[in-house]
């Protein structure tokens, strides 16, 4: 890939990136890595935020509001400053990632650009179209690089470093934010779970909504599937390092009591645990500790009380089915091409669908949709391209975190919008899906 002065990016080899490198490979900090860095950075400056912060009336009210007002743009200038350098990239594997789900999703969001106009808040529903498709440019020009798989296996890093912090801070700022951020249940082993209730409705941090419950169970259970695969490779002390994180992500995601992300969690670590070779002892040992983590988040009583007739079980264990009963009929409004992202925030009366399928189906369509569900399919193809069809010894040399993560996303995608629409779960999951289309 070119960068702005020089002829392509190089693929010189320096010190080692971070420690307990994914992928095996000492892939370094290269300039390229620096600026895939600083690009995805911006990125995940533009979370939880969005134009309707410069759009509010009297923007902007104080220095917190000018500050998320103006980073809401950092998507855009990151995808424009990408671009640049895509445009004279020349390595052919860039045409490679823009052929496999990446590319799927790319027409996806063209359909929901183009549907973008139909909705009730076009300036908002294309910026956030734009950020969406913002990602997928970026992506593509660090697959430009001369050597992408060693700065895409960094960028994984990253984002497993991100994806810790945001669970460390939330952790950390349940006690200052005390009863507000705690809810009593006595399906908990602690007797409260945090960011539940009033507060994850209303409630704000620094500045922006807060999130809920499940949201820091997303964290807790990314960062420990990404911990999971580290503990298979990497020096004795990187192995210790995700030893730790694996711990406090478990503690999180107990804390959590988020159910479907306990589910998602538990099958994504066996779908790692079995792609690298573990040995029976290993699955006995998850298996216990599986029952003890669902005992732990409540699955076991709610099942009991749904078969014993003592409570009504709601098997999406969301109990979002009115909110999809109401996006089946906004979908039929436009059911070609959709409504625009976000047509169920502008239309639902700030509802969200909670569910990926019916969340493509309102923003783009059927022929969006087609290709939404088309990149879960190649994705799963390539899983069984790159990591079934590996032979063992050649394991060490891609990052085993990748099919645990994806196997988590999809399961979650049934009561969670995860890559429909630019969020956190977008922002995890895509340089996912480039590394395993450049490794295929």
């Amino acid at each position: 890939m070119h960068a702005v002065q020089t002829p392509r990016w190089r693929g010189d080899v320096t010190p080692d990136s971070l420690a307990g490198q994914s992928s095996g490979r000492r892939s370094s900090l290269r300039p390229t890595v620096l600026l895939a860095f600083a690009f995805w950075l911006m990125l995940w400056g533009g979370y939880n935020t969005g134009i309707y912060v410069l759009l509010a009336p009297n923007f902007p009210t104080g220095p917190v509001e000018l500050f998320h007002g103006l980073r809401c743009l950092l998507p855009i200038l990151a995808a424009w400053l990408a671009g640049l350098l895509l445009l004279r990239a020349e390595n052919p594997l860039a045409h490679r990632v823009i052929a496999g789900p990446l590319g799927l999703l790319a027409f996806y969001t063209l359909i929901g650009l183009v549907s973008s106009g139909l909705s009730r808040q076009p300036i908002q529903a294309l910026y956030w179209a734009a950020t969406y498709g913002s990602v997928l440019i970026v992506l593509w020009a660090i697959a430009s690089d001369a050597d992408p798989a060693s700065t895409l296996s960094s960028l994984l890093t990253l984002n497993w470093v991100i994806a810790a912090a945001i669970m460390v801070g939330l952790l950390a700022a349940i006690p200052f934010l005390g009863d507000q951020a705690l809810a009593r249940t006595e399906g908990s082993p602690f007797g409260v779970v945090p960011y539940r209730g009033g507060f994850a409705a209303s409630g704000q941090i620094l500045g922006m909504a807060s999130t809920r419950n499940t949201g820091f169970a997303r964290y807790a259970a990314v960062t420990g599937l990404a911990a999971l695969g580290r503990l298979w490779q990497g020096k004795t002390r990187a192995r210790f390092i995700w030893a730790a994180v694996l711990l406090v992500s478990l503690y999180s995601l107990v804390l959590s009591q988020g159910r479907t992300q306990v589910v998602a969690f538990i099958v994504g670590a066996f779908v790692l645990l079995w792609l690298q070779r573990a040995r029976r002892l290993v699955f006995v040992a998850g298996t216990v500790a599986a029952s003890i983590l669902m005992g732990l988040t409540g699955f076991q009583q709610v099942l009991w009380k749904y078969l014993t007739r003592l409570q009504e079980f709601d098997p999406t264990l969301t109990g979002r089915t009115e909110t999809w009963r109401r996006g089946w009929e906004l979908f039929q409004q436009s059911p070609w091409i959709g409504l625009g992202f976000q047509a169920d925030r502008f239309f639902l009366e700030g509802k969200h669908m909670h569910d990926a399928l019916f969340h493509a189906l309102v923003q783009a369509g059927l022929l969006g949709t087609l290709a939404f569900v088309g990149a879960y399919v190649v994705m799963w193809f390539l899983v069984v391209r790159v990591y079934v069809a590996c032979p063992a010894q050649d394991l060490a040399s891609l990052a085993a975190e990748v099919p645990g993560v994806l196997a988590f996303f999809t399961i979650s995608s049934v009561t969670e919008s995860t890559f429909a629409f630019f969020g956190a779960a977008w922002l995890l999951t895509a340089p996912v899906l480039a590394y395993l289309q450049v490794e295929a």
